[in-house]
């Protein structure tokens, strides 16, 4: 067991979580959309009734 050996194992773990960041970045940009539209729906649903 080298010290290199660990340091790459270091490295695949940043290499996930940054994967795991990039996931949550997408999954906002795709929901954000939709949930500033149904708060409006909403919101405009109040206000006219």
């Amino acid at each position: 067991y080298h010290a290199g050996d660990k340091d790459a194992d270091a490295h695949a773990g940043f290499q996930k979580s940054d994967e795991r960041h990039d996931n949550q970045r997408v999954l906002l940009m795709f929901l954000q959309p939709r949930v500033e539209k149904l708060f409006d729906d909403y919101y405009g649903f109040l206000a006219v009734n």
